[in-house]
């Protein structure tokens, strides 16, 4: 079990004990978002600890669900902690560009979210994932850059990032159940 599963656990029993309602002053839209972002931080929890744990596969296009869905629930996950932490904590200040948060997120935007047109036109990007690069750990991908007309060649090396990223999203859950704590 990883150290967001058990924060996520916690996160759970202060969330269950609370009146949410009396705590929103029956305001249902914030119950109800609160309901969905935690769900979906544990569940995006349990798709990536799967992609942690297991094989990428041999097929290619495992291989590309497996990256697309390890790069979505990310996304996905992020969102989740972003809103509880809106709703128990306060303002979500936009985590630093050097972050494994930030790197993951653009990384996702760029090869996965919008490939083929990422970016306003003097900052067009294009990517390509070169397939026989995918592996659990990481893959290569080119960056068509429509400003200068150049290919960059980059690297991902997803599960350095993961780990890293985990550890900036403990610090945020850490703050969430303090502010569930008075809830």
């Amino acid at each position: 079990m990883t150290n967001v599963e058990t924060l996520l656990k916690r996160v759970r029993q202060h969330y269950e004990r609370a009146d949410l309602h009396d705590h929103f002053n029956g305001d249902m839209d914030r119950v109800t978002k609160a309901q969905v972002a935690l769900d979906t931080a544990e569940d995006t929890t349990l798709a990536l600890s799967n992609y942690e744990s297991g094989a990428i596969g041999s097929d290619d296009g495992e291989k590309y669900l497996k990256l697309y869905g390890f790069l979505q629930a990310i996304f996905l996950q992020q969102d989740a902690i972003r809103e509880l932490h809106r709703l128990f904590v306060g303002n979500f200040a936009d985590p630093a560009d050097m972050s494994a948060w930030k790197q993951l997120r653009e990384l996702r935007n760029l090869t996965v979210g919008h490939p083929i047109e990422k970016g306003g036109k003097e900052q067009r990007r294009r990517t390509f994932i070169t397939r026989v690069s995918l592996k659990r750990d990481g893959f290569d991908y080119q960056v068509w850059h429509g400003g200068t007309g150049n290919t960059s060649f980059e690297s991902a090396d997803l599960l350095t990032l993961y780990v890293t990223y985990e550890k900036e999203a403990a610090f945020h859950l850490r703050k969430i159940i303090t502010g569930l704590s008075s809830a």
